[in-house]
């Protein structure tokens, strides 16, 4: 009789502890799917901007410097620039921004998902139109920045030859700019334009100068600023790369930085459903 008491008090020891346990392992499930729960849904709203959108906006900053206007088997620089930005345009359903740089910086159209009037604006941002020459791209990153903290911009992509005859300061200090991306999480894009042999501009082709002039692309400069940005890099040689670089960017962890975070915050959202519902099984 007393190890019958014995078993039935052990037994009910042991489904006292089983019970014990069974809710220290649903409240621990309880909690975990509040979290990612939390996770997800502030990982949504902090990605819906002030317009309503769902994702960031971009800035395409262009050169308009002189040497865009070299052309290398009929095609310029600048054609090349413009039928990439045009392409990137008609490829995304983001807003976008234009800012345009030479000898100072220009912002040339707000972020809007307007791709006429944006087209209109690269087409119409031909060298000859900016009389202020020179290639200052720092200014033009400064510009940027700034504007990217109030535009909800996250990208920042970069269309020159190189030829950065203002752009020395690089080598100086730039670290407080690539701070300033790092801290504001803008992913930069460059791309160069053009060929590295030297190509004659001819005077008729820009009117501002009064003679011709030789420039080449410097390919090596522009990706040592990618670099240093820790920015993605691509060049563009001829009108088949465009395509190529737009797949390839499209596929790029910076182009998709944001999606791959909504993707992320679905998953969380997904996986605290599937806890709740073991849960409540429980």
């Amino acid at each position: 009789m007393f190890e019958q008491f014995g078993n039935s008090f052990r037994l009910g020891e042991a489904e006292s502890r089983n019970s014990l346990n069974s809710s220290k392992v649903s409240f621990f499930l309880l909690l975990l799917s509040v979290i990612f729960l939390s996770i997800s849904l502030s990982d949504i709203d902090s990605h819906t901007s002030q317009n309503g959108n769902s994702s960031s906006s971009a800035i395409l900053v262009l050169d308009v410097s002189a040497s865009m206007l070299a052309k290398d088997n009929g095609v310029s620089r600048k054609e090349l620039a413009n039928d990439f930005a045009i392409s990137f345009i008609n490829s995304n359903s983001r807003d976008v921004g234009i800012i345009a740089f030479a000898g100072n910086a220009y912002i040339l159209s707000p972020v809007t998902n307007n791709s006429e009037a944006l087209r209109e604006i690269i087409l119409g941002s031909d060298p000859n139109n900016f009389s202020y020459q020179g290639s200052d791209l720092q200014k033009a990153l400064a510009m940027a920045a700034n504007y990217a903290a109030t535009s909800n911009s996250k990208q920042i992509i970069v269309l020159t030859d190189g030829e950065l005859s203002d752009g020395d300061a690089f080598d100086s200090s730039p670290k407080a700019l690539s701070r300033k991306f790092e801290d504001s999480s803008i992913a930069t894009t460059f791309i160069s334009i053009g060929s590295e042999k030297s190509i004659r501009v001819p005077k008729e082709d820009y009117l501002l100068y009064g003679e011709d002039f030789h420039t080449k692309s410097e390919h090596a400069k522009v990706e040592q600023l990618a670099k240093y940005f820790g920015g993605s890099y691509f060049k563009i040689s001829q009108r088949n790369d465009v395509k190529t670089v737009i797949s390839q960017l499209n596929k790029s962890p910076h182009t998709n930085f944001f999606l791959n975070n909504f993707e992320l915050s679905s998953l969380f959202l997904i996986i605290s459903s599937i806890i709740l519902m073991f849960f409540w099984k429980i």
